[in-house]
């Protein structure tokens, strides 16, 4: 089934979502969440109130999508709201035996079993916002890697820079610095390298696959803007990732769409990466990572044919009993074994949800750009598992929100707002 032409797809769009105050409230939590260092670093006020608030926003907009769920009715949220359900209620299930052998309360597990209610809350929001929020922690983020580098490399401040830096926004970890070679690597606002290249590869597939779809430069400059600082996170599989699925997308626009204009604006964007690399050599550093020099050993820590016959495999809860399997650094497999195998299985089948639902509308290009992010987000659990975290689950979701969205304008009538639950 086509597409609604793009004159009349917003108003497919915007019919289910309706601005005012919620819209305002989520626009902010979503910036609030990702950047949330910056308050931090500019006001001086304690980690514990920033991250705490943080944390309360996201959990108050799951709920509230949760209260909401039923206003959205038809085939395309029938299945999803469904599998939500099923993934809440096991999700409990886990939760309750957890606190029971533990003895402790852990509510990172809200990001994994209740969070995803929030793209109800994100289908409510004018795309127009979403897309302001999403330029916002693109533009801050990117330039508190440029912060990062300015004093650490132009200024010369190094590690000392760095530790200060560091231990104002994670005071509850080591503050050691990871180093490739004599360079340091750079995190920026969210303290942590792997979770800044996490949210810049995200955001960088969804500009640079839009780039293609529309041939539009200024959507690649955006891109470009989130690609240099994610290099210099020197985060290796984070990088690769997001190279590799923007690369197989591109092949499938050449396959599908295959053109003059398509062909010369995948030359001249890869020629403009050529030159990037050879005006900024220091670039390309991230390469020792996977080079025969790279932590390969930390990266299979624990990989084994034994995994699935451990008991832990299948029922979950390694962290309880310390299986040295829990130690891996495979955030997917970590995962089986922290939830159980069924449990794990569920979990991902909710995050990668957008995948199957492109399949089933013969593929149109429209939804790649949105699609982008949403496989980047599930192959980056391939290693550390940093889209669960707080920082970076809300951008995951409202870009899994605009797929949706989008996806109703694929499959007019495929939704609708229930106007008797308004």
């Amino acid at each position: 089934m086509p597409c609604i032409p793009v004159a009349n797809r917003s108003l497919a769009v915007e019919s289910h979502n309706n601005g005012g105050a919620i819209g305002l409230v989520v626009f902010f939590i979503l910036v609030y969440s990702s950047l949330r260092g910056w308050i931090i670093l500019i006001f001086n006020i304690p980690v514990g109130i920033v991250y705490g608030a943080s944390s309360l926003f996201l959990v108050c907009l799951s709920i509230y999508g949760f209260l909401i769920r039923s206003r959205f009715v038809g085939n395309a949220f029938s299945r999803f709201r469904s599998l939500l359900l099923v993934n809440l209620f096991f999700g409990i299930y886990f939760v309750l035996s957890d606190i029971l052998l533990r003895r402790v309360i852990d509510f990172s597990y809200v990001y994994v079993f209740l969070l995803p209610y929030i793209v109800f809350v994100f289908l409510r929001v004018p795309v127009r916002w979403t897309y302001a929020a999403l330029y916002i922690i693109s533009i801050g983020l990117a330039l508190s890697v440029f912060d990062n580098y300015f004093h650490t490399v132009v200024q010369k401040a190094g590690r000392d820079y760095l530790l200060e830096y560091n231990a104002r926004l994670r005071p509850d970890i080591a503050t050691v610095i990871s180093t490739t070679g004599n360079y340091s690597r750079l995190g920026g606002c969210t303290g942590s390298y792997h979770d800044s290249a996490n949210i810049l590869g995200m955001l960088g597939s969804y500009y640079y696959v839009r780039a293609l779809v529309y041939k539009s430069l200024r959507t690649f400059a955006m891109g470009l803007l989130v690609f240099v600082p994610m290099i210099m996170s020197h985060s290796a599989t984070n990088i690769v990732i997001f190279i590799l699925t923007v690369f197989a997308i591109m092949l499938y626009l050449m396959y599908t769409r295959g053109g003059v204009k398509t062909f010369l604006f995948v030359v001249s964007a890869s020629c403009l990466f050529v030159s990037l690399f050879v005006c900024f050599p220091e670039l390309l550093g991230f390469t020792v990572r996977i080079g025969p020099e790279g932590d390969w050993h930390g990266m299979f820590n624990s990989l084994s044919a034994g995994m699935l016959v451990s008991p832990f495999f299948w029922i979950g809860h390694g962290y309880v009993f310390d299986s040295e399997y829990i130690k891996t650094e495979v955030a997917l497999l970590k995962g089986v074994f922290e939830y159980g195998f069924f449990n794990a299985i569920l979990v991902y089948l909710v995050v990668i949800y957008p995948l199957f639902l492109f399949l089933k509308v013969r593929r149109p290009v429209i939804l790649l750009p949105y699609l982008a992010p949403v496989v980047f987000g599930f192959l980056s659990l391939l290693h550390y598992g940093s889209l669960f975290r707080s920082t970076n689950i809300g951008v995951f979701y409202a870009m899994y929100s605009l797929f949706l969205l989008h996806y109703v304008g694929c499959r007019p009538g495929s939704i609708r707002q229930d106007s008797n639950q308004t």
